[in-house]
């Protein structure tokens, strides 16, 4: 892939500000700031149509990504495997609506490092199968597990669908590690769910501050977080070469690096929950109070006569632009 450096730092740049006006404000005051713009009905939309069932759908997935696991350890086919790969795909698609809220919940359960780190490390992956001891709750194992491991394990281990389906026949202990890698997966995404489901949401609605400590700091802080350094680098940059010491691109590094076509369709999915987010519009398209909105109340212009609200907007809309036409298909790895 070919990017704008200058526009995606120019993009990052915009999306500062926002965490200038909106997360690193202090509060003479407790009881949601010094202004009297309604931050907990943005933060109620944020929960309700965002956050609260982005986890809800993911667990359901997770779940489904286990029992296939499961069910292709007991049957190991080559239909079996499809329908793992497919439960693979909606659980990798349904993490980057909520990726960027690693922050509450998400934090305490670990939950980035269990689902989707990469790049990962095969050769860990490997020894891990190979040994039968190994503890993917170990912070040694976060670049052996997760959807990562399973891109690698369920399609680069060969060259075809028979021959991965021969590889684990002749490797039971690869099957132990997948259920193992999706137990895992499904436990800490559940608990997550959980604390949303339960007071979490409660207490994150209620603390309508502007400090860093205020429900409002955490999200932004964690989402812009999330965009430095699982977004812009990990998904474009070190693949492209632009955040790499020597400037070259290291194409290995990318996302769905094995399974070789999902990379640039995660990425735009990845830039449209951001996008999602700052424009408080749920996935399914139900529009409530957002970061937008809060800029508009506070009348701030990128440029004389254009609202920064519309810039950042553009912005997005730029790197979406990018994402889909300009890109190079790479060449599967064996």
């Amino acid at each position: 892939m070919k990017f704008d450096r200058n526009s995606l730092r120019s993009f990052f740049n915009s999306l500062l500000v926002v965490l200038v006006l909106t997360g690193c404000q202090d509060d003479e005051t407790t009881d949601g700031g010094g202004d009297s713009f309604d931050r907990s009905a943005l933060l109620a939309n944020t929960a309700d149509n965002i956050i609260v069932p982005g986890y809800a759908a993911l667990n359901v997935s997770a779940i489904e990504l286990n029992s296939r696991a499961t069910a292709f350890s007991g049957d190991v086919s080559e239909e079996n495997l499809q329908l793992l790969r497919t439960a693979w795909y909606q659980t990798l698609k349904l993490w980057q609506d909520v990726g960027l809220f690693d922050f509450g919940p998400a934090f305490n359960t670990g939950l980035l490092s269990a689902v989707n780190q990469f790049p990962i490390d095969t050769v860990k992956v490997n020894a891990n199968i190979a040994s039968g001891n190994y503890n993917l709750e170990s912070s040694q194992n976060t670049d052996a597990t997760g959807l990562q491991a399973l891109d690698y394990l369920l399609y680069g281990k060969a060259d075809s669908d028979v021959a991965v389906v021969e590889y684990f026949q002749n490797n039971p202990a690869a099957l132990t590690y997948i259920t193992d890698i999706t137990g895992l997966m499904e436990g800490r995404i559940s608990a997550t769910n959980s604390s949303w489901q339960g007071d979490y949401r409660n207490n994150f609605v209620g603390a309508g501050g502007t400090d860093i400590g205020s429900a409002l700091g955490q999200l932004i802080n964690a989402s812009i977080r999330y965009y430095e350094r699982n977004l812009r680098d990990a998904k474009i940059g070190i693949p492209a070469g632009a955040r790499t010491t020597s400037g070259e691109p290291l194409p290995e590094k990318v996302e769905c690096l094995y399974s070789g076509i999902y990379s640039r369709e995660m990425l735009t999915s990845s830039v449209l929950a951001w996008q999602n987010l700052f424009n408080g519009t749920s996935p399914e398209g139900v529009n409530g109070p957002g970061l937008d909105d809060y800029l508009n109340y506070l009348g701030t212009e990128f440029e004389p006569g254009m609202p920064l609200q519309e810039e950042i907007n553009n912005r997005f809309d730029l790197v979406l632009n990018q994402t889909e036409t300009s890109h190079q298909t790479l060449p599967k790895p064996l």
